[in-house]
Parts: C-alpha cells; structure tokens; sequence
C-alpha cells in the first residue's frame, strides 16, 4: 500500500521571552524523511567500480562531490552550498537497528538511545532541557502533535493552543498521502466528500505534469520566517514523507528530492541574516537495498546518508568510511553502516548549540563518548 507520499508534519520551539532569543543566535532545524531515503540514490558513490554494475538502472547522472561521490541532479541547489563551503555529507551510517520496520527504525532515529526504550523522550527533547532549564518554550504545531523527536520537553506540551496557521489541512494532507493509490483514493475522497480531487491534485508519477511545489517547501517558509524573528523560536521540525520507493524509484526521487531541494532554498531565502548561525540536519530512518527490485524499485536496507546544511557549517566535505560494494554484495543485498548516526547528532548539538559533553553522555545520547569528535563541523564563532 503506497501510504506515505505526502506525510508531512512541522513543529516549532519558540521562547516567551526575548532573553532567550537574546542569549541564543543559534538556529537548528531537523528535516526527517520518513519512508527510507535511498543514500545510494541521494550521494552515488561513482568511485566504487562494483556501484554502476549494481545500480545502472538507477543511475540519474551525477553532480561531483569531493572525495568520489557525487550528487543526485535534482539535488542542484544543495550541490551548489556544498561549493560554497555550507553542506556537509555523511555516507554509510544508520542507528544499532537492523530490522526493516519503519516504526522501530524511526524510533530509534527519535529517541537518540544505542537500544529501544519504553520511554516517550527524543533527543532533542531531551537535549532542549539543557540550554536553558529556566527558560519557559511554547510549541507550534500545524495540528498533527510533537514530533516523537522533540517528546519529553514538557514546555513543549504547554504551547499546543498557540497553534501556527498553515495552510494545509487534514483532509488535504489525507488526500495528498493516498493520491498515487488507485484502491484507496477513490475512498478517501468519498468519506471528506471532496468530488473529482483526483484531477486537481499532483501525481508524482507521471512525468510531465504541472505539479504543486508542494507542502515542504511551502511550510519551509513559513518556518523560516518564525526562525528568523528576533523573539522567535530557534528550533525547528520538519517531517516530509514518501521515501519508501519499493516502485519507479528513478521518477519518484526525482521529484521528492527535487522538493527537498527546494525546501532548503527556501530556508535559506527567507531565513535571511540568521542563515548564517543556522545548521539544518537531514536525516532518514534507514537506506535501501544494494540493488532494485523487479518494480524499479528498492527494497528495506540498512545504511543511507544525511546532510549537514547551513551558514554556521564549515562545509564542501564528505564524512565516509567506505566498504567495498561488490563485497558487500557478496554478503547480502544492504549497505552495511560503518558510522553511527548519533555521532552526528551528538556533534551538533555539542559545537552548535554549545551543550556539554556530560550531558550527552548522561541524558541525551547514552554511550555516545566513545564516538569521538567530528573536527570543524562548524565555523568558529
């Protein structure tokens, strides 16, 4: 069932008070993609001979990135940052999971804990008590709840009535999520009671087709503009589904990421001045299988790749240990990770937002000190 093309879920932390504002410039925003971001896809690594005898069905050309990779074509403007100096790539990394079920994975990508806890706290959540435990944040939601991510905040629970105004709704975001499901959209329509919406709305698999630059980009915007606001927030969620390319992953992803794409240009137009002490994080819950499937798709893997974006990050570099795809081939059909995520996550939040190395070992990241330090991900102050 093709259920998650167009999830999508924003959230914010904002301050009552401009102190906060005042005593923190820093700006973070969270981009997850929810389905399994295809990392072979997104950042090819065209160095690797056993890579087009593997994936030449796949292949879409390539923007060239330092150090053998390159870049997916719809993703133009973020190749254009990582030559600026303000995007950073990692490959080949994934949390301790191993399964293929997108809730668990997803919660292991949330909660920020090497195992899974019987506990409703994510890391950022976790991480936000730490900037300030005197400072009162409200949350901004479009009506879909707190991010598992930002879960165990309780002043993030205290803001749900200063709800932000945007402009997708409920039923719109239903119809946008079953749109490309002949069996269910039809039902869909039926119960909101919405007649011939089939014939309005995008379909993202026929190429050709005028389509609505859709709710990323359009939320992206309006984020920013909270961000950018002198007693605004400085903390961002962002959620964007319809990752799962079990079919026509070549026409799928080349919208999606061109989407993305968009999205954070947008971020950075209407950001403004504070573009420059932000940092946005785009991340997936797993990658997909070293080959496609009989659909033109792929199936559930393990390792994928996240980017590090923004004006505070000392970019135009990517971060991989790489294995031998025609070995890891032989061993199964994943690309098996190599780094962890957390050692990411934990180093934006230690050189970006300042928070100390006891606190992540002790409440945010457990067991994450023996990762080490990831050496100027950030420009100096």
């Amino acid at each position: 069932m093709k259920r998650r093309h167009f999830l999508a879920s924003a959230a914010l932390l904002g301050s009552s008070r401009l102190a906060w504002a005042d005593t923190l410039q820093q700006r973070l925003v969270v981009i997850m993609l929810r389905g399994g971001l295809d990392g072979l896809a997104a950042m090819p690594p065209v160095q690797d001979p056993e890579y087009m005898k593997l994936r030449a069905n796949l292949h879409e050309g390539a923007q060239v990135l330092p150090q053998g990779f390159s870049l997916h074509p719809s993703l133009s403007w973020l190749h254009s940052r990582f030559l600026a100096g303000e995007a950073t790539g990692f490959h080949s990394l994934h949390t301790s999971y191993r399964g293929t079920s997108h809730q668990e994975a997803q919660m292991f990508l949330e909660q920020g804990y090497p195992n899974l806890q019987n506990k409703n706290t994510g890391w950022l959540g976790r991480a936000l008590q730490h900037l300030d435990p005197n400072m009162r944040w409200g949350a901004y939601t479009p009506g879909v709840g707190i991010p598992r991510v930002l879960q165990g905040y309780e002043a993030a629970a205290q803001g749900q009535n200063q709800t932000m105004e945007l402009s997708y709704t409920l039923p719109t975001a239903l119809l946008k999520m079953y749109q490309a499901d002949p069996s269910l959209m039809p039902v869909v329509e039926s119960a909101l009671s919405i007649p011939q919406t089939s014939h309005v709305l995008p379909r993202i698999y026929q190429q050709g087709l005028s389509y609505d630059r859709g709710w990323g980009e359009k939320t992206a915007k309006t984020l920013a503009q909270a961000l950018s606001a002198d007693r605004g927030p400085r903390v961002a969620v962002m959620e964007i589904g319809g990752w799962d390319t079990h079919e026509d992953q070549k026409t799928v992803l080349a919208y999606k990421l061109r989407e993305l794409d968009q999205t954070l240009s947008n971020f950075r137009q209407y950001l403004g001045p504070s573009w420059r002490k932000t940092a946005i994080l785009v991340m997936s819950e797993f990658g997909r299988s070293l080959r496609p499937n009989a659909q033109g798709g792929t199936d559930h893997g393990q390792a994928t790749c996240c980017f590090l974006v923004g004006g505070n990050v000392q970019g135009g570099k990517i971060h991989a240990i790489w294995q031998n795809l025609g070995l890891q081939a032989a061993q199964g059909n994943v690309l098996h990770p190599t780094l962890d995520i957390r050692w990411i996550i934990r180093a934006v939040l230690e050189e970006h937002f300042g928070i100390s190395a006891h606190a992540l070992d002790r409440d945010i990241l457990p067991q994450s000190h023996s990762m080490g330090r990831i050496k100027d991900l950030f420009k100096a102050s």
